[in-house]
């Protein structure tokens, strides 16, 4: 190989590296404290994700519990007063009563 082409290899290489090296640390005693903030900002953006997906998780599953007991829990109206039946435990199983009671004695027997 030509002696004068492996000075100019030389040169092209220790020039880039040193050039290379000295802009990267000359721009990381700039850049560091920005770097630290997008990494924790990176952080806590996975810790806001996580919140969220739990809280959704938590929604969807309180929405399928009370979807599903919709229907058992709808209250119905006494037709004397306008007040609402509950289920009550009594002697001889459970009914629905007003929840007006004393006021208003009206009973309804459970379907089974």
């Amino acid at each position: 190989m030509d002696p004068a082409l492996n000075e100019v290899n030389k040169a092209i290489s220790k020039g880039i590296t040193e050039g290379t090296l000295k802009g990267f640390w000359w721009a990381l005693k700039l850049m560091w404290p920005f770097i630290l903030l997008a990494i924790a900002f990176r952080i806590f953006e996975g810790w806001v994700n996580r919140k969220i997906d739990d809280w959704k998780r938590r929604r969807r599953n309180k929405g399928i519990r009370s979807f599903s007991n919709s229907n058992k829990n709808k209250s119905k109206v006494c037709p004397k007063c306008g007040g609402e039946l509950k289920e009550r435990m009594g002697k001889y199983g459970k009914f629905l009563g007003c929840s007006n009671y004393p006021k208003c004695q009206y009973t309804e027997n459970i379907k089974k």
